[in-house]
């Protein structure tokens, strides 16, 4: 991939609002209904009940998160949720798209039409400015209903900006064992670099057998809520730096783990 250009972005104010990306049918204003709360944020949560531009408001980047398991609160859901808070605490809004609403047909190039929930995806990701990809870490690798998903965005090749060019994506991965979960951060990061997106310098992996989150999915240990956050605060620097179009240099992204 080309290099880009070094950004400088100042800090922003911290604002922002959760969205959750539903029915692209029949779309609202983004900034009306009010849906649940998540656990771990006393922010709304916003039902997108239209995805027709998530960039509409010109004022606000957007981070797309996206990912977890069918098992509602999941892992990897929960560390999503905290990463997608901070990212709103650094200067933006937050979209969720949920595993449950990745249950789609598995992806065939030649297969048309698509499910209205892989157009929501696809509607949703390319107009996100960021994106945050949670997933827990199967033998190795990333979950199947995640990885259909990522492969379905081979339908944004023939995009001005293909595929996810020009995005920061942040990577987390929760797995009971720390080899599994490196070795499945490091396939979660190659499959980003073939969609031409660039993993943010910190790659977050969540031990899950040492029950990582309290009732109140808060992270229990603080190294986990620091560099959750962390990554938070760079997909949204990055989206801030997107949106003002002041593309950011390649660097080097290391793996970390949540020690």
């Amino acid at each position: 991939m080309d290099a880009r250009h070094a950004m400088n972005v100042g800090h922003a104010m911290n604002v922002g609002h959760a969205m959750n990306v539903r029915d692209a049918e029949n779309m609202t204003d983004t900034a009306g209904t009010t849906g649940t709360t998540d656990t771990a944020d006393t922010e709304d949560v916003m039902d997108i009940r239209d995805v027709r531009d998530l960039r509409d408001d010109d004022t606000l980047p957007t981070v797309l998160g996206i990912g977890g398991t069918l098992r509602p609160g999941s892992t990897s859901e929960q560390a999503m949720r905290l990463a997608l808070r901070a990212a709103r605490e650094n200067g933006v809004r937050t979209a969720f798209i949920a595993a449950t609403e990745l249950e789609f047909p598995m992806y065939d190039p030649g297969n048309r039409p698509l499910s209205p929930e892989a157009l929501r995806l696809l509607a949703a990701v390319r107009r996100a400015d960021s994106l945050v990809v949670a997933t827990p870490g199967y033998h190795g690798g990333t979950s199947g209903l995640l990885k259909n998903a990522l492969d379905h965005l081979q339908e944004l090749a023939g995009d001005p900006d293909p595929y996810l060019h020009g995005k920061s994506v942040g990577c987390i991965v929760t797995t009971g064992g720390w080899q599994a979960g490196v070795t499945t951060l490091t396939s979660l990061r190659s499959t980003v670099h073939a969609l031409r997106g660039w993993p943010t310098p910190l790659g977050v992996v969540v031990n899950s057998s040492a029950a990582p989150f309290g009732p109140d999915g808060e992270a229990v240990d603080p190294k986990v809520a620091g560099q959750l956050a962390s990554l938070g605060e760079q997909v949204a620097t990055f989206a801030r730096a997107r949106r003002a179009g002041r593309p950011f240099a390649a660097s080097a992204a290391p793996v970390v783990t949540a020690a």
